[in-house]
């Protein structure tokens, strides 16, 4: 359990990334899926329609020729 008291001020951030860093990553999680499961809930969805979204993309990278001169740009160009 933890604690804090604020007087007069806006509290800082430093409580609140104590708190969530000692539960550690499978309480966070759990925390974040039942705030999902709500949201639903109050928009009349159930929990059995929830997943997680998973998106599958092939990204390729086009390949193209370098200059004769082994160099992406000339130099007389830009002055050089």
């Amino acid at each position: 359990m933890m604690e804090r008291l604020v007087r007069n001020r806006a509290p800082g951030r430093e409580f609140d990334v104590e708190f969530w860093q000692k539960l550690g990553p499978a309480r966070i999680f759990e925390a974040a899926w039942e705030l999902v499961v709500t949201a639903a809930s109050h928009k009349g969805i159930s929990e059995d329609q929830l997943r997680l979204q998973r998106s599958v993309e092939k990204l390729e990278r086009g390949w193209r020729k370098v200059s004769d001169r082994g160099r992406l740009r000339r130099d007389d160009i830009h002055g050089a």
